[in-house]
């Protein structure tokens, strides 16, 4: 690939959009600039520092398609992102297309592959097709603090499985650079996020129930993280204003009861949800005494109808779900399928449809329905913060969530990272399988899982479970085990990139729990002998790596798997093996809508690699969310 290497002028279009309050009015400011080597532009206590190598903008012509190996040994180009004001400003960097000169034709996005380096950490690596199309091509977003500087390198080149339609074509493109910054809200959580003013124009506030004020709409600014996870304002309770949370995504995976059994009372699904072990979800949780109203009532009551239901069967608990009614009330003045619950993905709600065998839950493409308690659908947790917390920062919106006073520090380095919450992000890994997030503290460390899939060249890596039909063991001595032999032979070997020898030497050997988990089983069966807890399963491996098994935090989907108001797939998530097998014969893995299905072991699915680390683990810098992971080191 030829780089244009003088340096007279380059383009660079960087849209601000800034969102100031001034007494009730707002501005908004856009600004298209041009200029020689260094730019910076500047609203109020916003400024953007740019430079970069680049020329005539970014240019990939009369070049032949090359390896991925060839491809990364150019130069590229390289730019650098700070924020020299006092505030923080949120960005997103695009690749835009550029004219071409008169005569030449546009070379196809499918034919070219780049990789993004931010601060020597590969941040993305792919054909450009897979990151949008002109002009949504997004190469990166986050954060960026006052004071602080980002360094990128840029590298494009011709795919080396370029077809012959490439011949005669050439792209040519510029950088984008879009900033928003908004005025981060502080007060009473209450008065806060259920302000019509703050809600923003996707969303509504509902007040005509005589118990609940509800949000309703296609997508409040109603995003809230706590506790290593995003959550969304559901409604508050009119009398003692608790303000009632559900999370973003799908927590884990499990079946809802035993077969023929739909009440909620004694089922697993209540004792996942407030066990207060490392097994369950309410252990996993910050401070939970110091954040959540632990005595909430919740209405399980039986019912056939989507309206309120009736409150004959009410319990209290710490953590439960949402039932039918307020799913309902979410999407109130739209349609299910735009409602902001749709995640595009199947979970739980909380109450029984009928006596014998029908709980309700949620499909895919935000409808709702019922079936069978032994189906081990999502799960999306529900809580009731106390009244009277504080919120510290943020706007709501999902790139900038609202933080709650005592769970919105940036840990001192050196802090260990066995202090920290099941969720949050960590880096580790290497180029575009680095991310991580904690799943736990069972051994004293830390447990993570990769917080998507392997992928290698961009594409999700496939294994089988066993290669013998009717074969669910996990065995990294066997090779027929495929997918544990690679996990203990070509993921732990340095030399295949996926982890550092430094990485390496942090994991430490632990047991893995192998215990079946059949239809309609218990989620402790995973771990334990019997339902009591008390007796570990004799079927375990002690070895360094593992797989979550069913209803271990995180063992579910979290990204979309049905575009929303449509039938389609995005092909953001796909099937991913557990650890916990169905039985002897089967093996068990999370499918693209978030159902813990049980497999033929010879089929294909992705692999989330899980790790303990030491307890000595430090950080070194990094606020622990996807966009500022927690950085490391032994």
């Amino acid at each position: 690939m030829k780089f244009i290497k003088n340096h007279k002028m380059f383009i660079l279009v960087i849209t601000a959009t800034i969102l100031m309050l001034i007494g009730l009015s707002y501005a908004w400011l856009q600004i298209t600039l041009k200029g020689e080597k260094e730019l910076k532009a500047g609203v109020g206590t916003l400024q953007l520092e740019l430079s970069d190598t680049m020329t005539d903008g970014i240019n990939v012509m009369n070049a032949t398609p090359v390896t991925d190996e060839e491809g990364l040994a150019t130069i590229g180009y390289s730019f650098t992102l700070e924020n020299t004001g006092t505030i923080p400003s949120s960005y997103e960097i695009f690749l835009d297309d550029l004219p071409l000169t008169e005569g030449q034709n546009r070379m196809e996005d499918s034919f070219i592959k780049y990789q993004l380096v931010k601060d020597e950490q590969q941040v993305g690596f792919s054909l450009l097709n897979e990151i949008g199309e002109n002009p949504k091509r997004l190469l990166d977003l986050g954060e960026i603090a006052p004071k602080t500087k980002y360094s990128y390198i840029l590298k494009m080149w011709i795919d080396e499985n370029a077809t012959l339609e490439v011949m005669g074509t050439a792209f040519r493109g510029q950088l984008r650079v879009e900033a928003t910054q908004s005025t981060n809200k502080k007060g009473n959580i209450e008065k806060v996020i259920f302000n019509k003013e703050n809600i923003g124009q996707k969303g509504s506030i509902d007040t005509s129930d005589s118990e609940q004020v509800f949000i309703t709409g296609e997508n409040p600014k109603n995003y809230v993280w706590y506790s290593g996870k995003l959550w969304r304002a559901i409604s508050y309770d009119k009398e003692d204003k608790s303000v009632k949370l559900v999370t973003q995504w799908n927590i884990s995976s499990l079946p809802y009861n035993q077969s023929n059994n739909v009440q909620y009372e004694g089922s697993y699904m209540q004792a996942w949800l407030n066990d207060t072990s490392v097994d369950g979800f309410l252990g996993n949780l910050r401070e939970p005494e110091k954040f959540i109203k632990t005595d909430s009532l919740w209405n399980v009551t039986e019912t056939t109808e989507i309206t309120k239901p009736e409150k004959t069967t009410m319990i209290t608990n710490a953590v439960g779900t949402l039932n039918a009614y307020e799913y309902t009330k979410s999407y109130d003045g739209t349609t299910y399928s735009n409602g902001y619950l749709n995640n595009g993905l199947s979970f739980r709600l909380m109450n029984p449809y009928n006596s014998t065998n029908r709980v309700w839950f949620v499909n895919n493409d935000g409808s709702s329905s019922r079936y069978d308690p032994t189906y081990a659908y999502g799960v999306r947790p529900s809580i009731n913060l106390k009244p009277g917390l504080e919120i510290i920062t943020g706007d709501g919106s999902e790139r900038n969530p609202y933080r709650l006073s005592g769970d919105n520090e940036k840990p001192d380095q050196g802090r260990l990272l066995n202090t920290r919450y099941s969720g949050e992000y960590v880096r580790f890994g290497t180029g575009e399988n680095s991310l991580y997030r904690i799943v736990s503290k069972e051994f004293g460390g830390v447990k993570l899982v990769s917080a998507e899939p392997l992928k290698t060249n961009n594409s999700t890596l496939l294994k089988k479970f066993n290669t013998v039909s009717g074969n669910a063991s996990y065995n990294p001595a066997s090779e027929a085990s495929e997918i544990a032999f690679f996990l203990h032979n070509t993921y732990l070997n340095p030399t295949n990139k996926y982890l550092t020898q430094k990485q390496i030497e942090m994991i430490i050997d632990t047991p893995w729990y192998l215990g079946a988990v059949g239809s309609g089983g218990n989620y402790k069966l995973a771990k334990y002998k019997d339902e009591s807890s008390s007796t570990l399963t004799t079927d375990q491996i002690e070895t360094k790596v593992g797989l979550l098994r069913l209803g271990e935090q995180l063992a579910s989907q979290s990204q979309r798997h049905i575009v929303k108001g449509a039938t389609e797939e995005t092909g953001l998530t796909v099937n991913y093996w557990l650890i916990t097998p169905f039985d002897n014969t089967k093996a068990r893995s999370i499918i693209a809508n978030g159902y813990a299905y049980s497999n033929d072991p010879t089929s294909e699915a992705a692999i989330r690699p899980c790790v303990n680390l030491k307890e000595n683990i430090k950080i070194i810098r990094g606020s622990g969310s996807k966009k500022d992971p927690f950085e490391i080191s032994e």
